[in-house]
């Protein structure tokens, strides 16, 4: 029988972290050594992914009470139909990579941004980081912004998914991304997200 070409313990055996490479034998034994890591993260995971859910959800919950309390709460089937009327757009802010807040604001946001719009397209979102603050701090401030938060039910989540795509292509919505420590790396262009459960 031939003889292997490789070896997982062999001399060729490196792993690559970033721009370093780490050598044989020293790459061989970080990798059994990381075995039990990942035997321990990976049932830790479960238990911590839902309640960072719980958390995320708790958010909604106060934010939806608050801008209710101070009339900056408006159902989702008024809001589109202000918005498929021109009057006024939405705003689709980014909360986490998987979800996102849908605002609406009566204001014509090209018009009186003093800086260029998102409207998701473009390889990189953050080339408009200066819309983005300008946005949450003129908009979606909770405290004082002009925007009402837009609630969507649960029976309305695949509708709103549907009509934030349309009313992007058609410039009635913009889309602000969350910030970011540092810039490392560059996120190709993606559609509207699920909407954040209140």
């Amino acid at each position: 029988m031939a003889e292997p070409s490789h070896r997982f313990f062999s001399k060729d055996t490196t792993a690559q972290i970033g721009r370093f490479r780490i050598p044989y034998p020293v790459s061989v034994i970080l990798g059994i050594l990381f075995i039990p890591v990942l035997l321990i993260a990976g049932p830790l995971s479960i238990p911590i992914a839902a309640i960072l859910r719980r958390r995320a959800a708790r958010k909604e919950r106060l934010l939806t009470t608050e801008m209710k309390a101070c009339g900056r709460l408006i159902p989702w089937s008024e809001a589109r139909s202000l918005v498929a009327n021109s009057s006024g757009m939405f705003i689709e802010e980014m909360d986490s990579p998987k979800s996102s807040r849908i605002w609406w604001t009566p204001e014509d946001l090209p018009a009186i941004s003093p800086h260029p719009c998102y409207f998701d397209e473009g390889p990189d979102p953050w080339e408009h980081e200066l819309f983005f603050d300008w946005c949450r701090s003129h908009c979606t401030n909770p405290e004082g912004g002009t925007a009402h938060l837009v609630d969507v039910q649960d029976n309305e989540r695949e509708e709103a998914l549907q009509a934030l795509k349309e009313f992007l292509s058609a410039r009635r919505c913009v889309s602000i991304w969350p910030r970011l420590p540092a810039r490392t790396s560059r996120t190709p262009n993606r559609g509207p997200t699920s909407p954040a459960a209140p």
